[in-house]
């Protein structure tokens, strides 16, 4: 009864470890950060002043509008403190959880006639692949600066923002 009893101990084991193992290899049973996904879906810019003769006391702003009314911004933000790099996404560079899809941006800067882009047409999306709570990935980021598209799709590339673009 005795070598029963080890034989049976043994077989117990040894599945344990072959579950375990199979398991470990599922993210679901994973205890993992949760993956920026305003990064990995957000679309990353880049802005370098002096492109269009400005200094870093002059102000650059996102105005945002509603997409069925351009008449009136809802919302601005001031770009200076992040300058040369920013991302529009869920959460940046306005305080509030929007998706940038529902929205038209305006980036310009009082200080130089130059600088106006007109950011339109976004989409993004991203999703996370079955059973795995880490591995966020984007699916879909295409957008259009001042009518020129552009696809970005799984891409953290910062798109720089150029004179006469």
């Amino acid at each position: 009864m005795n070598a029963r009893n080890s034989i049976y101990r043994l077989f117990l084991l040894s599945l344990l470890t072959v579950i375990s193992i199979s398991c470990s290899k599922n993210c679901r049973f994973e205890i993992c950060d949760a993956p920026d996904v305003n990064f990995i879906d957000g679309i990353h810019f880049s802005l370098n002043l002096s492109d269009f003769s400005l200094s870093e006391e002059d102000s650059v702003f996102i105005l945002k509008f509603n997409v069925d009314n351009t008449d009136e911004y809802i919302d601005s933000v001031c770009l200076t403190d992040v300058l040369p790099e920013f991302i529009l996404g869920y959460w940046t560079p306005f305080a509030t959880y929007e998706n940038p899809s529902n929205y038209i941006y305006h980036i310009l800067s009082p200080a130089s006639e130059d600088l106006f882009f007109e950011i339109k047409d976004v989409k993004i999306q991203g999703k996370y692949p079955e059973y795995c709570c880490c591995c966020y990935e984007n699916v879909i980021k295409t957008f259009s600066v001042n009518e020129q598209e552009f696809n970005y799709t799984g891409s953290h590339e910062a798109l720089e923002l150029l004179p006469n673009m």
